[in-house]
């Protein structure tokens, strides 16, 4: 029987191993196959890397003899291990516990850096080297949770294994960029959060935010959108519902309401749902507030956003005007859609409205926005709005501020 000869690893080797398993994309197991290393040893190799890190930018010779002082340690370790407390399920008796075993490892270990103490006990109190790891796994798992997966659902869409993915969720791994990135689009996360989840990995967002006067190009596209649904009112909206840009159609619409509500920026849901505001017009009351509800409620299923929170629980305490009703009848194009429904001082109009946004976008601001147009859904709404347009003509022309002189 021949005798195994002991195997002998290159620093570099050993260095190239120990990153790998500090960058976090892998398991141990995953690990100990790709290199044929035992999982023990590279968890060794490891741990000397980042005890020994600190090193690389070299040390004070006088300030590396000097003593730790071990109370003004344990003082701050007593924060560290309030980590473990007082979470789900965990008893003080289980707080003292690991804060005396925090103590233990720091008294037996006087001679190390105060760096790779802090470092060992917050692995012992579950913690890990960066505040922002535990951070990403909270942020991880209530996406996670709200998009109703489970950790093995979304690992394998991601391409990785339930034991990382655990590992991710309770800070004991770090993610790459990469996986961040895979997280995100499996999970359907809005732009504006994907930068959120990054920023909480220790990364930079991935996405720009800016304001629609640095996208002229796109600005540009909808304000001739704007002027081509003339005389039909038309919108651009952002994730809180503010009209950013409009085409002012059909001031008639308007008549009546508070001075309040028509200050910018003006919000669309307010300005049609308010009592102030065009709500005690709207036929379709009833009907056009439940379609907003639902609207409201998806967009929060969608992102849990307090603003819009605020906004449904504002909008669902609105009082019916007296005698709006649901429609009860099913004929002409309610039967496909629910119009929105207006008694102006010219008549009853009725519109369909579209909602349109940009594919593909690369901003946040522009991912944001919505472009809502309003068509009429029957002839007399045409005629009526053929009459508000010959009235504001007329108003603009006997006007002598605004007529232009001959």
């Amino acid at each position: 029987m021949t005798k195994k000869s002991r195997r002998t690893h290159s620093p570099a080797f050993k260095a190239k191993v120990a990153l790998a398993a500090v960058k976090g994309d892998k398991t141990l197991a995953e690990l100990a196959q790709l290199f044929d290393v035992h999982p023990n040893q590279i968890t060794i190799w490891k741990n000397q890397l980042l005890e020994g890190a600190a090193g690389v930018f070299g040390h004070d010779k006088t300030s590396a003899e000097t003593p730790v002082d071990l109370k003004a340690l344990h003082a701050k370790i007593g924060e560290l291990a309030s980590f473990a407390r007082p979470g789900k399920g965990a008893s003080r008796d289980r707080a003292r516990s690991i804060t005396s075993q925090v103590k233990n490892t720091l008294t037996c270990g006087a001679n190390m850096t105060s760096e790779v103490m802090v470092w060992r006990t917050r692995r012992l109190v579950g913690c890990r080297m960066s505040g922002r790891a535990v951070e990403f796994g909270v942020l991880l798992r209530r996406w996670r949770v709200s998009r109703g997966l489970s950790q093995t659902a979304l690992a394998l869409a991601a391409n990785s294994s339930t034991r990382h993915l655990s590992y991710l969720e309770t800070g004991r791994s770090r993610p790459s960029r990469e996986m961040v990135h895979r997280l995100a689009e499996q999970l359907n996360l809005p732009l504006r959060d994907q930068n959120v989840l990054l920023l909480a990995a220790g990364f930079s967002p991935a996405f720009a935010e800016r304001s629609l006067e640095e996208m002229s190009s796109a600005k540009s596209a909808m304000e001739q959108v704007l002027r081509v649904h003339l005389p039909y009112p038309a919108y651009v909206l952002d994730r809180h519902w503010n009209v950013v840009l409009s085409n002012a159609a059909l001031p008639q619409l308007y008549e009546g309401c508070s001075p309040e509500l028509l200050r910018s920026p003006v919000n669309a849901v307010r300005l049609i749902l308010h009592p102030d505001g065009m709500g005690p017009r709207i036929e379709n009351f009833v009907e056009w507030r439940a379609h907003t509800v639902t609207v409201l409620k998806q967009q929060i299923e969608a992102r849990a956003d307090p603003v819009i929170q605020a906004l449904l629980t504002e909008v669902s305490s609105y009082p019916a005007p007296k005698g709006s009703v649901a429609l009860a009848s099913r004929d002409g194009p309610q039967r496909y859609v629910s119009p929105l429904r207006v008694q102006t001082r010219l008549g009853g109009v009725s519109f369909l409205n579209t909602t349109t946004v940009f594919g593909a976008p690369a901003d946040v601001t522009l991912s944001e926005l919505a472009l809502e147009m309003l068509f009429p859904a029957d002839e007399a709404t045409i005629a009526i709005v053929n009459d508000m347009v010959e009235e504001t003509r007329l108003s603009v022309a006997s006007n002598p501020l605004t007529s232009r002189a001959g």
